[in-house]
């Protein structure tokens, strides 16, 4: 029991710690102020439409939020990967403060609904690409592996509150004032946000490897999909994601239903509906901590999956404000989870230069799920009636993640590098700038080769296509036939043809059994050049080889 505690506790520290940090703090609080900023305008715009034209209103702003962005949001997360990510998402809560207090004065001044519609979508589209360049920047910014979870169950405890306060505060404010007012506290929560993120300081920048490749915006998809179509994996947790963001886009509706015509609790019911589920997400959170430090995550998202989907069911088979605000109390536990576990599973089982650009696939084809779900909601309440619907749509995430519950299982292993080829990395001076979620990634996707006393590792002048890491066993280096030395255990080979992008300068053969650590080149030299200090050490390590070479040969 004591050494529960004490476990508990360092992983409560682990949390505590994130916020100390100056730069983890304002990272956190920018993801705080994006879901403050979306809860406010959420209730704000969607009583704005009810009173205005009813459900199938609500549904249409539900569209304008979500769909613009999703067909954006392919160039926002090739800016994510392609500028540095500090400045994108600084970039786009200025974009939204703007474009919300642009929408406040048309609702204000009675606007025509098309003009309210079209400011609507220029918000979705601006603010579209900050969760990929949030999540995708996470990783650089976090000390170690254990404190990328830390800093997701930090987000989520932050966002569990912030989702509770926003619509709390909106429905507060929309006892005694307009919509429009409400949209307007909205852009300040964005401000704050911008003010936030605007500071933060981080040394690694893996868009400099994305600049070597000059792709083009049109390609930031394409680039998403092909990292998913190679890792199935990743695929699957995304998938998942995308099914959760569609029963959301749906949820966003019923929510205003359910609040006018099952339990009657008005205006300031969707508010307070909205609220519990913010409550329930700190619940959440306080689970999650538990999660800090722990290696296998896919479980939690399985449990995430069925807590997101099966409550809303039971509001249909037992409809009343009791069980309403239970169930979502029950999602906003899930809600946690599944983005804590989720998100930290993606993070570790994608490389930092196309981070950006998964997130991108996930939230273009969620949020496009998304709004589909809030267009499709008002026609099936019309045709299957409500309580049906709720059923019907409640069972969803739980089918999911019963079909795919043997993948799951073997997810955990795919994500976990060996610890002993992680030490291995972690005591390479020329890996040593790297963020340690970088060598962890690094160490995962390498391989290992066995060589035989006499077996050639390198030829001098064949292309450069791996780095090596001694792991056991000794080889001897040669250049021009004549021998320059010995590598044991810990050394290193292979990094001047990769970092200059030339024929191999030596040849390196076995002088007893073994075995090798070989990371991909393209990994290698991308980790590299996302960081000045690591690439710097590379370049020296080179130039004092060759050199070195250079005065023996004189």
């Amino acid at each position: 029991m004591a050494h529960g505690r004490r476990a508990l506790g360092r992983r409560v520290e682990a949390v505590v710690d994130v916020m100390r940090s100056r730069d983890l703090r304002r990272l956190q609080l920018g993801w705080a102020a994006y879901f403050m900023v979306d809860g406010i305008l959420m209730v704000g715009l969607s009583v704005w439409a009810f009173r205005h034209g009813g459900t199938s209103a609500v549904g249409l702003v539900g569209l304008a939020r979500l769909l613009p962005g999703a067909v954006a949001l392919p160039f926002g997360a090739w800016a994510a990967d392609r500028f540095p990510r500090r400045r994108v998402v600084t970039l786009v809560f200025l974009v939204m403060t703007a474009a919300q207090l642009a929408i406040a004065g048309a609702l204000a001044s009675d606007a025509p609904a098309a003009v309210v519609y079209g400011l609507i979508a220029l918000n979705s589209i601006a603010g579209t690409p900050y969760r990929p360049a949030h999540l995708a920047l996470a990783p650089l910014v976090a000390r170690s592996p254990a404190e990328l979870v830390a800093m997701n169950v930090t987000a989520g405890t932050l966002e569990g509150v912030v989702t509770f306060l926003g619509p709390a505060l909106a429905a507060l404010l929309l006892l005694s004032v307009d919509p429009w007012v409400v949209v307007a506290v909205s852009s300040l929560a964005a401000l704050g946000g911008m003010s936030a993120v605007v500071g933060i300081n981080v040394d690694v920048d893996p868009s400099k490897a994305m600049r070597r490749v000059r792709d083009r915006p049109r390609d930031a998809l394409m680039g998403g999909l092909t990292e998913l179509r190679a890792n199935v994996d990743m695929a699957v947790i995304v998938g998942c994601f995308v099914a959760q963001i569609f029963v959301r886009g749906i949820l966003g509706v019923l929510l205003v239903s359910v609040s006018f015509d099952l339990i009657h609790l008005g205006s300031s019911g969707v508010g307070w509906l909205a609220a519990a589920m913010g409550v329930g997400g700190i619940v959440g959170a306080m689970y999650a901590v538990t999660l800090t430090g722990h290696r296998r995550l896919a479980k939690p998202f399985v449990l995430a999956l069925v807590l997101w989907g099966f409550p809303i069911a039971v509001v249909g088979l037992l409809p009343n404000t009791v069980v309403a605000i239970a169930a979502l109390l029950t999602i906003g536990v899930g809600n946690a989870i599944l983005d804590v576990a989720g998100f930290t599973l993606i993070q570790r089982l994608g490389i930092d230069r196309t981070l950006g650009r998964v997130f991108g696939v996930l939230y273009t084809f969620g949020i496009a799920m998304g709004g589909l779900g809030s267009l499709a909601a008002p026609a099936l309440i019309s045709s299957l009636g409500l309580r049906t619907v709720l059923i019907v749509v409640g069972s969803i995430l739980p089918a999911v993640s019963l079909v795919l519950l043997s993948k799951f299982r073997s997810i955990d292993d795919h994500s976990e590098p060996l610890p002993e080829v992680l030490a291995l990395l972690t005591r390479i001076p020329l890996l040593s700038p790297l963020p340690p979620t970088t060598l962890e990634k690094l160490a995962t996707r390498s391989d290992t080769a066995e060589k035989s006393t006499g077996d050639v590792v390198v030829t001098e002048g064949d292309p450069g296509e791996l780095f090596y890491v001694i792991a056991e066993g000794e080889v001897v280096v040669s250049r021009a036939g004549r021998s320059v030395g010995t590598l044991g255990p810990g050394d290193q080979f292979g990094e001047i043809a990769l970092l200059r992008n030339t024929g191999r300068t030596a040849t390196v053969v076995a002088t007893c059994p073994t075995r090798l650590i070989t990371i991909d080149g393209a990994d290698f030299v991308d980790a590299l050049s996302s960081s000045e200090a690591a690439l710097s050490i590379g370049w020296g390590v080179a130039n004092d080889l060759l050199g070195r070479d250079q005065t023996e040969r004189s």
